[in-house]
């Protein structure tokens, strides 16, 4: 597997790295930013079999709420700025309790809708803790939290994007 995610943009291959995606992003939310990268990579071949998807034609919905991975989501499609990625707390999972409400993704292209979960091995059980406190967690609280999404990343820059997520819904 090449560790990169190829799109179409006005006839022109545009491939990413996770270092441009993190480039793009920053350093804090490196977490998320795995995810986005590597669902898109699991998601694109189902929604484009013969080849790169049109990146400005790619829809995205999710109940994940972090900048991570709607920077990770943007770089590769434009989705954010082009009205076409949806941040929709009603769409949250309902099987894996509150832990895994957020890891769930949707991307539409053209006449297809994939539907991805994140397994639960890559989404540490502190984080959620970590994730609800916000603005009321400690100085040391937020370092653990910070620590959590850099084990994270790594733990889901290692596996294989097939490793990571179910397909739950193709249509």
């Amino acid at each position: 597997m090449t560790d990169t995610i190829e799109v179409v943009d006005f006839a022109t291959s545009l491939q990413f790295t996770f270092d441009d995606l993190r480039r793009y992003s920053g350093p804090r939310s490196v977490g998320g930013l795995a995810h986005s990268f590597r669902v898109m990579q699991r998601v694109f071949p189902l929604l484009s079999p013969d080849g790169p998807p049109a990146r400005r034609e790619i829809q995205v919905r999710t109940a994940h709420p972090g900048p991570g991975l709607r920077d990770g989501v943007e770089l590769v499609t434009r989705a954010v700025t082009e009205d076409r990625f949806r941040y929709d707390p009603a769409f949250a999972r309902t099987d894996g309790g509150q832990r895994m409400s957020w890891w769930v993704f949707e991307f539409t292209y053209r006449d297809k809708i994939v539907t991805a979960h994140a397994r639960e091995e890559f989404v540490p059980e502190a984080l959620m803790h970590f994730a609800l406190l916000g603005r009321k967690a400690t100085p040391d609280e937020r370092e653990r939290f910070l620590a959590e999404i850099q084990k994270m990343s790594a733990l889901v820059l290692a596996a294989r994007p097939e490793e990571i997520y179910d397909i739950v819904g193709l249509g």
